[in-house]
């Protein structure tokens, strides 16, 4: 493809920093850079409103075609930095993926709506926050994409593991951080104590420390594998029968933990989102629940008939490749009309 436009890509977060939207950030920058364009990573761990003026040199100096934003991330925390930033710079030229907004305080959507008003083009991750942002008078006419993620953790060489040879029975996934359904994961796992082994495979953040101390002195009987590489990460998956994503607010197609257990061969048992055709579309592929009893009857029939499933959950990752991922933003990039 010939080189029309340089990007700019801006995070808060990035490897080794612990954030889910820093390791779709790397991602997503290592699909795009393999297609031999011209992109570049603007990364910063100070985000201080102090440094204001030297970071709009900064970028302004890279004379970029589009600035491309993630937010909110990690790094970012509570800063106004990100919202000076896009209003001292030319509007035509950014474009945000808005990673969260419908479930952010008040407070926080202020301040996301404002960003976003700054921006020329906007990408969500699943069609709920294209729905939500399409509602707010203040947004509606904006040009609204919506392109899901992928998984950040690879596929182990072991995914092909029967389910029978693998050696945790129950496990779950994802970033060890309050409103994340641990504790329902927990109350299933009770179900199981003493006669399967349970599982918590993620990663804590420092700010959460004390959140992982309770759960660990309320779970002894459960093991945690912790802050293990994405490599580790993807075969203790390949290990695990059934993954439990109790999700407070549902499944969707921004669950880069469920795409991770999909991508790695795991039986996912997950909650109903509030959007039917979500729901129709997760249901060919994930056991489906409305609370921990269900969950609780799911896994025991499932761990009792030796896994077996009928759910075609390895089909799931075909839809999610970040190769696909990358064509998507290409076809942003390079509209015609830009």
């Amino acid at each position: 493809m010939i080189v029309e436009k340089k990007i700019l890509f801006v995070t808060g977060s990035y490897p080794p920093n612990v954030c889910g939207v820093g390791d779709y950030s790397e991602q997503l920058f290592k699909a795009l850079i393999n297609q031999g364009n011209s992109f570049e990573l603007f990364y910063k761990t100070n985000w201080s409103v102090g440094n204001l003026f030297s970071y709009l040199r900064e970028i302004k100096s890279k004379k970029a075609d589009f600035i491309h934003i993630q937010y909110p991330t990690e790094g970012y925390g509570y800063s106004f930095l990100p919202l000076l930033l896009v209003a001292f710079l030319p509007k035509k030229k950014i474009i945000v993926t808005l990673h969260e907004l419908s479930n952010r305080t008040f407070k926080a959507k202020i301040f996301t709506m404002l960003l976003l008003f700054f921006s020329s083009k906007i990408i969500v991750t699943n069609e709920t926050e294209y729905a939500y942002l399409k509602k707010l008078p203040i947004l509606n006419r904006k040009e609204i994409f919506v392109i899901n993620i992928g998984s950040n953790i690879p596929r182990s060489k072991n995914c092909g593991k029967n389910l029978s040879e693998r050696k945790i029975d129950l496990a779950y996934f994802g970033h060890i951080r309050p409103i994340k359904g641990l504790e329902s994961f927990i109350a299933v796992a009770n179900q199981f104590f003493g006669s399967k082994r349970c599982v918590i495979i993620g990663q804590n953040l420092a700010r959460y420390q004390s959140y992982l101390d309770q759960l660990q002195s309320e779970s002894t009987y459960i093991e945690y594998l912790l802050n293990g590489s994405v490599d580790e990460t993807a075969d203790n998956l390949a290990d695990c029968k059934i993954v439990y994503l109790p999700f407070p607010d549902g499944v969707s197609s921004r669950r880069g933990s469920l795409m991770a257990a999909a991508l790695n061969g795991c039986i996912i048992v997950t909650t109903y989102s509030d959007d039917k055709e979500i729901n129709d579309f997760f249901d060919k592929y994930c056991y489906l629940v409305h609370n921990e009893d269900e969950a609780k009857k799911i896994i025991q029939q499932l761990l009792s008939d030796n896994a077996c499933t009928d759910k075609n959950v390895s089909k799931l990752m075909d839809l999610f490749s970040w190769e696909e991922i990358s064509r998507k933003h290409f076809e942003i990039y390079f509209d015609k009309n830009n």
